[in-house]
Order: C-alpha cells, then sequence, then structure tokens
C-alpha cells in the first residue's frame, strides 16, 4: 500500500481537479460494480471529507479483484467491427454479446439521448439497489459531452453491464506491504493526467510514432503487466491490436518508449507549478 499512498498523495496535490474528473471511468473501467460508490465532491455536506472519501475509494478499487469488462468488452467491439472477433463462441465475454451489440445498434440508429433513456428505463425495474445506483453513475458519465469517446463507450457498456450482469461487489485483497518507491512511478503521470496530455505529443514526435499509437501502446502495456488477475484471453487480443497498428518490431524498444515518457514527466513537472507545493524525489 506504500506505492498507492504514494501515487495518490502525487496525484491530489499535482490535479486534485482531474483526479476527481476522472474518478467516475476509474471504476467504471477498472471495477465497474463500484461505478455507483464514486465520491460525490458536490455535496456541500461531505466536501470537509472528500479527500479521505477518494483515498478510500480508491483503495477499495485497488484492493478489489479487477474485473475489466467495459474495456475489454470495448476492444472486442472495435475488432468485432473490424471483423476480427466473431463473437459469442469465443472467450472472453461471450455472455450477452449479441444484447450488446443490439444495445451499441440501437444507439447508432436513434442516438445517444434515446439509449441513455433506454438503459435508465430499464434500471429503475432492477431491484437490486447497488445495480440501479451503478447504471445511473455509468449514465451520467455518458452524457458528459466533450470528454473521450472510448470513455463515453465504456460508461455505456458499464451501464449495460449493471443491467445484465450484477452479482454483487467483487471480493477484496489483501494490503501488500510495500515500501514507498525511491522515485515515483512514471505512470502516475500517464496521458491521462493533464501534465501527461502536454507531455505525450512530444515524446511520440520525438519517438517517430504518433500520439495515439504512443498512448495505445502506454495503456496496453501498463495494463497487461501491471494487471496481477489472470484475462489471458483477452490481453493478448489488446497487444495484437496495438502492436498492428505500430511498426514491426516497436515493441522491442518498450524501455526506450517508457524512458522517454518518465524523462519528459520529470521535465514537465519541474517547469509547471503544482496545484499544492510537493516535493518530488527525482535525481
Amino acid at each position: 500500500m506504500g506505492m498507492f499512498r504514494a501515487a495518490f498523495a502525487i496525484l491530489w496535490d499535482m490535479d486534485k481537479s482531474w483526479l476527481m474528473w476522472r474518478l467516475p471511468i476509474l471504476a467504471i473501467e477498472e471495477v465497474w460494480q463500484y461505478a455507483g460508490r464514486v465520491p460525490d465532491h458536490k455535496d456541500p455536506c461531505r466536501r470537509a471529507s472528500v479527500k479521505t472519501d477518494v483515498h478510500d475509494f480508491l483503495e477499495t478499487l485497488c484492493l478489489s479483484v479487477k474485473d475489466h469488462s467495459t474495456y475489454a468488452l470495448l476492444v472486442l467491439l472495435d475488432l468485432h467491427g473490424r471483423g476480427r472477433y466473431a463473437g459469442p463462441d469465443q472467450e472472453p465475454f461471450k455472455r450477452r454479446w449479441h444484447s450488446l451489440v443490439r444495445m451499441i445498434a440501437y444507439r447508432n440508429a436513434h442516438g445517444d439521448e434515446a439509449v441513455a433513456r433506454a438503459i435508465l428505463d430499464k434500471a429503475t425495474t432492477l431491484e437490486n439497489p447497488e445495480a440501479r445506483d451503478i447504471a445511473r453513475t455509468c449514465m451520467d458519465r455518458f452524457a458528459i459531452k466533450g470528454g473521450m469517446e472510448g470513455d463515453r463507450t465504456m460508461a455505456l457498456i458499464g451501464g449495460f453491464l449493471a443491467l445484465t450482469s450484477y452479482t454483487g461487489l467483487p471480493s477484496r485483497a489483501q494490503p501488500a506491504h510495500l515500501s514507498e518507491p525511491a522515485d515515483w512511478p512514471w505512470w502516475v503521470y500517464d496521458h491521462h493526467t493533464s501534465v501527461g496530455k502536454h507531455v505525450f505529443p512530444r515524446v511520440a514526435q520525438e519517438l517517430g510514432m504518433s500520439k495515439t499509437e504512443l498512448t495505445r501502446l502506454s495503456f496496453a502495456f501498463t495494463g497487461g503487466i501491471r494487471t496481477p488477475v489472470a484475462q489471458e484471453a483477452f490481453w493478448p487480443l489488446e497487444m495484437d491490436r496495438v502492436l498492428d497498428r505500430l511498426h514491426p518490431g516497436r515493441h522491442m524498444q518498450w524501455n526506450r518508449v517508457r524512458g522517454a515518457i518518465r524523462q519528459a514527466l520529470v521535465d514537465q513537472i519541474r517547469q509547471d507549478p503544482l496545484e499544492q507545493p510537493l516535493t518530488l524525489p527525482f535525481t
């Protein structure tokens, strides 16, 4: 948990507004069953405890068995759309596949408001209040304009899963007793943060790839390497999807990619003021 505390401290001090903006999609993406429990920082009665609430919520996500269903289904829908995923006769996530495909087709035919309204109407019929809350939270995130399309589609999938697959909260793991890292992990500042958004285009140009390629490569490798959950059926598909778009052999340069991102982030942090003073142990 030492690494978690270090990562949370730096994200909160560096960019708390981003963290609060990103919180719902973190839950939907990582452990969608907790999406309905995202702390509400707009509630005036809870403002004094918002930092503690967010810390405890993120700790719960970190200690819970990761699901990643929403992200995996997002990838499989992309593969399906390009004819590379046949569908329900293959693993993973074959349950309710046809229903999901029909829902996406319904969105394409009738628009965002119609599909969101259909999910919320269906949610009112659910007996489980947790599932109703998940669906509402996911649709709140889906309704945000100007966000990343992938995030919005993932929120839509999260709402779909709440209607069709909710069986309770996942189990929690025992916390690992880790010491704080000597150097802040580079992925604390990845492309999801406002700092990373400035850095990634420059690093991509330096490495001779597009920003999109770099972003997908970064996300795929961090997800595939750091996720302890056995999802052998999913991550190879994601790696293939990403690496197909890169020059052959580019993945052999991953250490160079990571090093370039880290150095650029260090330089950016030194230049830009943080929301609050923070001492960074960079050498």
